[in-house]
Order: structure tokens, then C-alpha cells, then sequence
């Protein structure tokens, strides 16, 4: 039989577990009591209950089972093992392995398609060591190559792009009152063919909003914003890439130069 990894955290097993068989038992046992009752058809809020139970139940029950398939050694695990335990020797923390990985993937993109023109990551979490190659946006000029959402796209593959902003604008007050106002604009567009309205574009389109309000007196205001820049592609295999961007505004705006800069090139 083979055995589990060192680090198998045997506390947790042991509280998901326990918690989970006694989770699915009582809410068993209460749907049970409730149907075997004369008036269970009036008594909807504790079968809502031993529901609740049971499923809240069965996934602390999973949670223990995924404990034990974390630690198993399957060949997956056991490589992903060797490495932990090679740079753990090396003294690198988790931290550093994440940028080492990175790095080495720049390095492996940069020798195929040549040095890199620029690299603009969106990730959300804060701060470098949470860079990742998927939520990066990464320009090869010399092989006229851009690396989005983990793929290698041409720039002749660049028809149009445009920029959405689904945004939410948040009012508060001394009262208890809110208003909420849910904007979606087109922040900006070019084409192929079209005329190029700067870096990021002009504002096209109009804004739609649906609000439901309160009057408050002390308003303050705050905006949420959602980018997602959307890239036509001459391809009708894959005629659409999606890069949300969630509120990071100069991200926006760069990956919008640079495919306004595209596009202009593309057009002579």
C-alpha cells in the first residue's frame, strides 16, 4: 500500500471529516423526523435545515477525501513534491518559485519569438511575485508577435479591438439609503480600414443605466470600474479573444495603444 505524503495535514482530515459525517447524519435524521410527521407538509423551514445540513455535510466530507488525494502518490504529486522539496534544500520559498517559473517561461517565449517589446500583466492580486504568463500581455515586435491568454497570435491576425467598461457607480450617505447605477459604455474602438481615435480611442456608443435611488443627504460617490477589451481576430475558428481586466485602468490603456498601433501598421 502506498503511503501518504509527510506534510498530509491528518487535523484537517480529521475536522472535515468528523464535521461532514455529523453534518449529513443530523440533517438525514431531521428530514427524516419532519417526513414521518403529520404536518410535514407545514413544516418547510426544517427540511430547509436538514438540507442545508446534508449538503454542507458531503462537502466537508469531499474536502477530507481531497486531503487525502493531495497527499497521495500519484506521479503528479510526487514530482510536484521533488520540486518543493529540491528548492525547500535550495532555501527558495514559495514566493520566489513563482517568479522563477515565470522567468523561466519569458525566457522559453523570448527565444522563440525573439526579445520582448513589452509586457503588460494584469493579474488582479497585488504585487510582482503574482505575475502570471496567462494574465500577461506580451509583445514580440521583431517576429510581429503577441502573446495573449497563454497563445501566440500574429499581428496580421488583428482585425479590430474595442474596449468595454461595465461599470458600477456606488452612491452613500449619512442615512441608510443607497443608489446603484449600472453603467455599460463603449470606451473605445478601431478597426482596420477605420479611423484610428487615439491611443485608447474616442468615446463610442452610448451608456445605458438603470437606477433605483433614495434621496440621502451627504452623498459621496464612488465608481467601480470592469474593463474588458475584446480583440477580433481573422480567424473563424477563433474569431473573438476576451481580456477582462476587471478596474486596472493602465492596463487598459496600454494593451489598447498597442493594438492601436497594430492596426495603423496593419492598414499600409
Amino acid at each position: 500500500m502506498k503511503k501518504l505524503n509527510k506534510n498530509f495535514d491528518k487535523d484537517s482530515f480529521l475536522r472535515f471529516l468528523i464535521f461532514g459525517i455529523i453534518a449529513v447524519a443530523l440533517g438525514i435524521y431531521i428530514i427524516y423526523l419532519v417526513l414521518n410527521s403529520i404536518d410535514w407538509i407545514l413544516t418547510t423551514i426544517p427540511i430547509l435545515i436538514g438540507v442545508i445540513l446534508f449538503f454542507v455535510g458531503m462537502f466537508c466530507i469531499a474536502c477530507a477525501i481531497e486531503e487525502i488525494y493531495k497527499s497521495y502518490p500519484t506521479k503528479k504529486n510526487v514530482a510536484k513534491w521533488e520540486v518543493k522539496e529540491k528548492y525547500e534544500q535550495e532555501g527558495i520559498n514559495e514566493d520566489n518559485i513563482i517568479i522563477r517559473n515565470y522567468e523561466n517561461k519569458l525566457t522559453e517565449l523570448s527565444t522563440k519569438y525573439g526579445d520582448i517589446t513589452a509586457n503588460i500583466t494584469y493579474c488582479f492580486e497585488s504585487g510582482w511575485q503574482f505575475r502570471k504568463i496567462e494574465k500577461s500581455f506580451i509583445v514580440f515586435e521583431n517576429s510581429s508577435t503577441l502573446f495573449i491568454v497563454n497563445k501566440p497570435y500574429s499581428f496580421n491576425d488583428i482585425i479590430s479591438y474595442e474596449v468595454v467598461d461595465d461599470s458600477k457607480i456606488i452612491y452613500s450617505g449619512n442615512s441608510n439609503s443607497n443608489i446603484s447605477t449600472s453603467n455599460k459604455s463603449m470606451i473605445g474602438r478601431a478597426a482596420v480600414g477605420g479611423a484610428l481615435l487615439g491611443g485608447t480611442g474616442a468615446l463610442i456608443g452610448g451608456i445605458t443605466a438603470n437606477k433605483q435611488s433614495n434621496t440621502s443627504l451627504n452623498i459621496s460617490q464612488t465608481t467601480n470600474h470592469k474593463y474588458e477589451v475584446i480583440i477580433t481576430l481573422n480567424n473563424l475558428s477563433e474569431p473573438i479573444i476576451k481580456i477582462e481586466l476587471e478596474d486596472n485602468r493602465n492596463a487598459m490603456e496600454k494593451i489598447s495603444s498597442v493594438l492601436s498601433i497594430i492596426i495603423s501598421r496593419n492598414q499600409k
